[in-house]
């Protein structure tokens, strides 16, 4: 019977206390009374008109440069109790640093992103009402990323903005992410769990009530569970049975994401926001010389997709012949 359940995954990082302490994407810092960026990172392909695309979110943010709390600032400074800031509008270019050089990244066939208006009330109590305070998608295609482990994305930003100790402004920034995946394996007997912890991780520069003592967290997570079958003994006629689990941490309170970001998790856990679909390529592999025990011209998988699962299945039928000792196509 053949072992086939040491699973790798490609550029793959695992546990450990110092890599789960690890920033896998950071932002650069800008001064305070200006405006930063938060971003999300999904950290898997989807499709789309046949095109493959990674999938960046921004959302133009307070700064809290240094721990700077503008709200408690004004309520220090003045005697309201209540105050807001009127976010109008947000123009903003993205570059980024490919092995043909830098290039700007599109939507579609425009290059400057427009970041629609919305308004954050906040009162003297600690209550904030935050309206239309929502990300915004950047479609990266991966033929320009699929190579790089680390990506490193540029940013210039016209923001036009009213509040206390704030005017229409322009930043420069970048943006630094690190694609490999934190992985965490469990082995049984025909059996392999392997644990992505940073398929979906964000950056957060304001979470208003200063509730988190860091700016990075984790958000999204897939637990990709493989279980063996064996038809026969002795053969290479395994059925593979692979399952993808989906699930969210509970690292952050989620409505600092706005509505959409919220909607988005939900479907995306549903699989309305991803593409699913599996290819197999199928080989032996060993350390000894197969042609003194198989004969056997090519191997061929088939994929069956069964509600959420997927079974892998050689379409080779093998049978042994004891008086050659040898495997060979049925």
């Amino acid at each position: 019977m053949i072992s086939i359940l040491n699973i790798a995954l490609k550029d793959e990082i695992k546990f450990s206390q110092q890599n789960q302490n690890k920033e896998f994407i950071k932002v650069s810092s800008v001064e305070i009374n200006t405006f930063n960026i938060d971003v999300i990172f999904i950290n898997e392909k989807f499709t789309y008109n046949k095109k493959e695309y990674y999938r960046l979110f921004i959302r133009p943010s307070l700064s809290n440069a240094g721990g700077y709390d503008y709200f408690h600032n004004f309520f220090k400074k003045t005697y309201q109790n209540e105050t807001k800031i009127h976010f109008k509008l947000g123009l903003i270019k993205f570059y980024i640093r490919t092995k043909k050089g830098i290039q700007a990244i599109k939507n579609d066939k425009e290059d400057l992103f427009k970041i629609p208006s919305y308004i954050i009330n906040a009162k003297r109590n600690g209550k904030y009402i935050l309206s239309n305070f929502d990300f915004i998608k950047l479609d990266i295609p991966a033929i320009l990323i699929e190579d790089q482990q680390y990506l490193f994305i540029s940013y210039s930003a016209s923001y036009d903005v009213e509040g206390f100790e704030l005017k229409p402004h322009t930043n420069y920034g970048s943006i630094e992410i690190d694609r490999r995946n934190l992985t965490q394996h469990k082995y049984d007997e025909n059996e392999c769990t392997v644990t992505i912890a940073n398929l979906a991780y964000s950056y957060i520069n304001y979470d208003f009530n200063f509730k988190y003592k860091r700016n990075y967290f984790e958000l999204l997570r897939n637990d990709i569970n493989i279980k063996t079958k064996w038809r026969y003994s002795n053969t290479i006629d395994p059925i593979m049975i692979l399952e993808n689990k989906y699930s969210l941490w509970n690292y952050l309170d989620f409505s600092l994401l706005g509505n959409k970001m919220n909607t988005f998790f939900k479907l995306y856990l549903k699989g309305l926001n991803r593409t699913d679909f599996l290819t197999s390529t199928a080989k032996l592999k060993s350390d000894f010389n197969f042609t003194s025990y198989y004969s056997i011209k090519k191997v061929i998988d088939e994929v069956r997709q069964k509600e959420d699962k997927y079974e892998i299945i050689n379409s080779n039928m093998t049978k042994y012949l004891f008086t050659k000792n040898i495997v060979e196509d049925s």
